[in-house]
C-alpha cells in the first residue's frame, strides 16, 4: 500500500518497539504490542490495547477497543469502546464496530460496514461491502429502546449491500455456520447452516469454501457431499498452509454445524 511515508520506530522505556507516524495521536494509557503500526492522523485513545503486528490505518479512530494479533483497521474505521477484534480480523475503509462488538479471529470485514451493538461476528467470517445490520426490531426516534441481537457463526458469508434484521433480545437473528447471504438480500429470519439464502428463501446448499453443491432446497445434502473435496481445497490455500491449528478448527466447525442442522 503505497502511502507516501515512512513510519517511525517508537519505543518508551523497556516497551516493545511499534511504529507510528509523527501526526498519529495517541494517549499515555494505551497498550501497544511489539510490531504494531499506526498510520497518519490516526487516534488510539482511552485504554485501547493494540496486538502485536496489529495494523491502524491512516485516520483510524481505536478508542477503548481491542485489537487482536495482526488485526487491522484500515483507514478512516472506528473501533468503539469494549469492541475487541481477534487474531487476523481485517476491516476495510471506513468500517465502524461499534460498543461491546466482537468479532472472531480472521474475519474480513469489507468496506463500509456498519456493525451496531448486539452483533456478535464468529470467526471466519466474510461480510462484503455496504452490508447491514440494523439493531433495533421497531425503531424509533423517541421511547425506549431494545438492542435487537444477531449473531453470525462461524464461517458464514454476508454479500455486499445485504441487510440482516436484528432479532427481539433473547431471541437472536441467527445466520448459521458457512451459510451464504446473496448480495442485495434483506433477511428477517435466521439461516440454516451451509444454506444459500436468497432473503428469507433458501435457494439451495452450499459447501465450507462457498461452492454450490444443490439447488434442492428442501433436502439436506450428505455429510459425504458437503465435504468432498474440503481437505484439498484448505491444503491448497497458501495463507493457511502455515497454520494447520486453523485447518484443524474449519474441521471441527464443520462437524459440529453439520451436527446441528442434522437435529
Amino acid at each position: 500500500m503505497g502511502l507516501g511515508y515512512e513510519l517511525r520506530p517508537v519505543q518508551m522505556g523497556a516497551d516493545p518497539v511499534y511504529f507510528a507516524h509523527p501526526s498519529a495521536n495517541i494517549t499515555p494509557d494505551v497498550v501497544i504490542g511489539e510490531g504494531a503500526k499506526i498510520h497518519g492522523n490516526a487516534i488510539v485513545e482511552g485504554g485501547a490495547q493494540l496486538g502485536v503486528n496489529s495494523i491502524v490505518g491512516p485516520g483510524a479512530h481505536i478508542n477503548g477497543a481491542t485489537l487482536g494479533e495482526g488485526a487491522a483497521a484500515w483507514d478512516y474505521s472506528h473501533v468503539r469502546p469494549g469492541a475487541e477484534l481477534g487474531t487476523g480480523v481485517g476491516l476495510g475503509h471506513a468500517t465502524i464496530v461499534n460498543t461491546n462488538v466482537k468479532i472472531g479471529d480472521y474475519s474480513r470485514i469489507q468496506n463500509q460496514v456498519s456493525i451496531p451493538e448486539g452483533i456478535t461476528v464468529g470467526g471466519s467470517v466474510f461480510i462484503g461491502p455496504g452490508a447491514k445490520f440494523p439493531n433495533d426490531r421497531h425503531p424509533r426516534a423517541f421511547g425506549p429502546w431494545e438492542i435487537g441481537e444477531t449473531e453470525i457463526g462461524f464461517g458464514a458469508s454476508i454479500g455486499a449491500n445485504a441487510t440482516v434484521v436484528c432479532g427481539e433480545q433473547g431471541q437472536p437473528m441467527r445466520v448459521g455456520e458457512f451459510a451464504t447471504l446473496a448480495a442485495g438480500s434483506v433477511a428477517t429470519k435466521s439461516l440454516l447452516p451451509f444454506g444459500l439464502y436468497k432473503g428469507n428463501e433458501r435457494m439451495g446448499w452450499v459447501d465450507p469454501v462457498g461452492n454450490t453443491i444443490s439447488r434442492d432446497s428442501t433436502k439436506v445434502p450428505s455429510y459425504t457431499r458437503i465435504t468432498d473435496g474440503l481437505k484439498q481445497a484448505l491444503e491448497a490455500d497458501k495463507r493457511l498452509q502455515a497454520h494447520p491449528e486453523r485447518v484443524a478448527q474449519i474441521m471441527r466447525e464443520v462437524d459440529a454445524a453439520y451436527d446441528r442442522l442434522q437435529s
